[in-house]
């Protein structure tokens, strides 16, 4: 098995990567080569060279060489290949080079990097305009100059699915990037990522993960940035004259003078989606701007402080001549010990927004906002103590759980709906606090539309469950209504469901001989009958024909019975694809033990997103997918399930 899944990715790699050369081969080291550079000078593109596990102590340069250098890990992604495949620098330069304009075909995948020293770029060195792919590495503990664990200069490399960790920076005074640096018109994707641990040091050394400058642009989505401390500015990410898209990222516990989640200084960047929490710095404990233009969405701010030193600005953000337009942003329990404890804003800086909730804040002046002279127009947004502006509440936002980062609203709170346009104030939505409430669904046996004939019948199935933690007691009862008039046909009341527990019927409901003609709706409902108070409900039309059954029914006569109760999984769990491989669509099943918000998304081997599937809430239960693929290139893909109780990937083959 392992030898055709191998087969398989290195046919895809080689259709993906080589359209000149269709005499690709494999190497293997040792085996074909006792060393991996000189199975790299021996490769021709398209190559894969395969590195069995051991500690090879090198410094590979890909000399314009656009082949795959990958550990065993790609024959069946067995994870302990990557730590057991090391490649050492001995402290004498970057563990590997790419300065010749390899492109994406050029990939390092699957190793242990370590113990480069170099002037620029410990781990990986990326320079004149290549453009690499840095798939499933763990890059740690090497140092530079600049860029601690990967430096890029006027280069594309797309980084994804790594561990960058314990790298720093040193030898001078300036000395940015311990994790990753890119400059000089540098426009990398790093994606999905790990980037924790890593320094920089010296008087100027920003971007303890992340340092970009000089009109690079790079993508950062999905990354994990936390444990990172920069001697200067941006613990977690910084940005000189630089234009980040930065979305969907945890940023936590970095550590910087000023900025410590991200700083941006002469720069335009769009921020969204992102969770920046417990960062600590001395002005800007969750994001600082200096002189740049930034839009601000779906961000969770929360538990960062601006307390190291005298004269702390900005607990969850300190902007200073710039322009921010800020949306749908949850900004809680952050701390200036002296200015802005949620945010403060400078003179000559305008702050725009709408939808945001700024709670439980604090500092000395301005818990919430503090303004020194700039500008703040906030609408539509729930503000602890109130301020000024068109829709703005203020009342305590019932957060479902905010002392365990919980930040989707309660049902009951007072943000649901009170936005702008009737939206949600706030990052998250509503998640919790529904009431205690059984499911009722019914499902016809045939598609829509449905036609009867009267003294005919048409068959359904209804489903009762609780997806609740707690046992509940719900009635349930069923109706046709035709204009204003609701017919009660069937009445099941006190129906016991502990939490999880589902159960069907398979209906059958007769249509009477004298039914008029016309359109009905069939309607169910659940709740307490008694007081008409109604949690849920479903409903489905059909048409009554002008024929009829002379023999056929003469009432509105429900008939079944209930199965078996069926119970919930014990845990989320994503399930292999139906058919694998594939050509061109194939069904993805997944089971969710509890309710809640979703996603379900396609990346392709660069780690790069290609089809979200699923992004929405849904109730506790058992769900299919299908995927069509048929506009997409034959290749390996990953499907990965993301829920509030677990985030599991499996792979999947497109072969046309």
């Amino acid at each position: 098995m392992k030898n055709i899944i191998f087969s398989i990715v290195c046919m895809m790699l080689i259709i993906a990567v080589s359209t000149d050369s269709v005499q690709a081969t494999i190497k293997n080291v040792p085996g074909d080569c006792q060393t991996i550079q000189e199975c790299i000078d021996a490769s021709s593109d398209g190559d894969t060279i395969r590195v069995a596990p051991g500690t090879y102590y090198e410094n590979l340069n890909y000399h314009d060489h656009n082949v795959t250098v990958a550990s065993w890990y790609i024959d069946d992604e067995d994870t302990s290949y990557i730590s057991s495949t090391i490649i050492d620098g001995s402290s004498s330069g970057s563990v590997v080079t790419f300065n010749n304009g390899e492109n994406s075909a050029a990939v390092i995948s699957a190793f242990t990097i370590q113990n480069g020293d170099a002037a620029n770029g410990g781990g990986i060195s990326c320079i004149s305009n290549s453009s690499p792919t840095i798939i499933h590495n763990i890059i740690s503990y090497n140092s530079a100059g600049e860029g601690g664990g990967i430096k890029c200069l006027n280069s594309n490399p797309t980084i994804t699915g790594n561990t960058i960790a314990n790298n720093t920076t040193s030898g001078g005074i300036n000395n940015p990037g311990g994790g990753i640096y890119c400059g000089d018109n540098s426009n990398p994707i790093i994606s999905s990522n790990t980037i924790s641990g890593n320094s920089t040091s010296g008087t100027y050394g920003p971007g303890g993960g992340i340092f970009c400058a000089g009109n690079s642009n790079p993508t950062i989505n999905s990354n994990i940035i936390y444990g990172n401390t920069a001697s200067d500015r941006g613990g977690g990410i910084s940005c000189y004259e630089s234009s980040p898209a930065i979305t969907s990222n945890t940023i936590r516990d970095n550590t910087g003078g000023d900025g410590a989640g991200i700083h941006f200084e002469m720069s335009n960047s769009s921020i969204d989606g992102n969770n920046i929490s417990t960062n600590v710095a001395s002005d800007g404990g969750g994001i600082l701007c200096e002189s740049s233009t930034l839009e601000l969405r779906n961000n969770v701010i929360n538990n960062n402080s601006a307390s190291l030193g005298g004269n702390c600005i900005g607990g969850g953000i300190n902007c200073r001549n710039s322009d921010l337009t800020i949306v749908n942003n949850t900004l809680y329990n952050n701390l200036a010990n002296d200015y802005g404890g949620g945010i403060s804003s400078g003179e000559g800086s305008n702050l725009e927004g709408s939808n945001n909730i700024l709670w439980a804040n604090t500092s000395s002046n301005g818990s919430q906002i503090y303004t020194f002279g700039g500008t703040i127009g906030f609408s539509y947004s729930d503000i602890e103590g109130g301020w000024e502006g068109e829709g703005n509440i203020d009342c305590d936002p019932q957060f479902c759980g905010p002392d365990t980062g919980n930040f989707y609203l309660d049902f009951n709170s007072c943000c649901v709906g009170a936005g702008q346009n009737g939206e949600d104030i706030g990052a998250l939505g509503v998640g919790c606090g529904f009431p205690l409430c059984a499911d009722v669904e019914m499902v016809p046996d045939n598609d829509p539309p449905i036609f009867v004939p009267p003294g005919g019948s048409f068959g359904l199935t209804g489903t009762i469950g609780n997806p609740t933690e707690d046992a509940i007691v719900t009635d349930v009862w069923v109706g046709v209504a035709r204009g204003h008039q609701f017919l009660q046909l069937w009445y099941f009341p006190n129906i016991n469901l502990y939490s999880g527990q589902y159960r069907q019927a398979h209906l059958n409901q007769n249509v009477p001989y004298g039914a008029p003609s016309g359109e009905y709706v069939y309607r169910s409902f659940c709740g307490d009958f008694s007081n008409w108070e109604i949690c849920d409900e479903d409903s489905f039309y059909f048409t009554v024909t002008e024929g009829r059954i002379l023999d056929g029914a003469n009432e509105w006569i429900l008939e079944g019975g209930w199965d078996e109760p069926v119970s919930l999984p014990t845990e989320s769990t994503l399930i292999e694809n139906y058919p694998n491989p594939f050509n061109a669509t194939t069904q993805i099943s997944f089971e969710l033990v509890q309710a809640g918000n979703i996603k379900l998304e396609v990346f392709n081997l660069l780690g790069q997103r290609v089809a979200t599937l699923v992004n929405e809430y849904k109730d506790a239960g058992e769900y299919n997918v299908a995927w069509d693929a048929s506009s997409y290139s034959s290749g390996i893909y990953y499907y990965r399930l993301t829920t509030a109780d677990v985030v599991q990937t499996k792979r999947m083959t497109l072969l046309k």
